[in-house]
């Protein structure tokens, strides 16, 4: 709804079915995902927040590696049942700051990648944040991502957009 400045969307991500086994295995399902996202930017400032919930068909989505979490001496029941902890691990929230009509900066924080990428023995920094940048040009969009993982590895995304309506060859 562009009046209100509003998007809303679903996505049912890999929904399908293998067409045919590999020899000797029984069939692999596709890791299927629920998604909704809605996105709401602010009339009167350059700002726009939106929140996604993924994995909306299976509440209980802890990841949960007993023999891991013995070792490591991690509690096996974190996360089991109804929980805060469990209903966030289902919720991506971000916002994106518009700096005039050209640049875009967007930050995002994921729960689930944050909670399950953490180790209780070092530093975990900005595990499960996520950071960009984009230049917009009528043309050509330029953008860069980093997404932090353990220890602060970070994982880079760098998208160009050619819009190919007006390019001739």
């Amino acid at each position: 709804d562009s009046s209100k400045k509003l998007q809303v969307s679903v996505v049912l991500k890999n929904m399908g079915a293998q067409l045919k086994n590999y020899e000797g295995s029984a069939g692999d399902g596709l890791p299927f995902d629920l998604e909704l996202g809605i996105t709401k930017r602010l009339a009167n400032a350059p700002v726009q927040f939106s929140i996604t919930g993924h994995h909306l068909h299976q509440f209980n989505i802890l990841y949960n590696d007993t023999t891991f979490n013995n070792d490591n001496a991690f509690s096996n029941a974190v996360g089991k049942g109804f929980s805060i902890d469990n209903i966030f691990r289902h919720i991506i929230i971000g916002a994106q700051f518009f700096a005039g009509d050209k640049i875009e900066i967007s930050a995002a924080y994921n729960h689930l990648r944050r909670s399950e990428l953490n180790v209780q023995s070092v530093t975990n920094g900005l595990n499960g944040f996520s950071l960009g940048v984009g230049v917009l040009f009528k043309k050509l969009q330029i953008r860069y991502a980093r997404s932090y993982y353990q220890s602060n590895t970070a994982y880079n995304q760098f998208g160009i957009n050619v819009n190919m309506k007006d390019f001739v060859l």
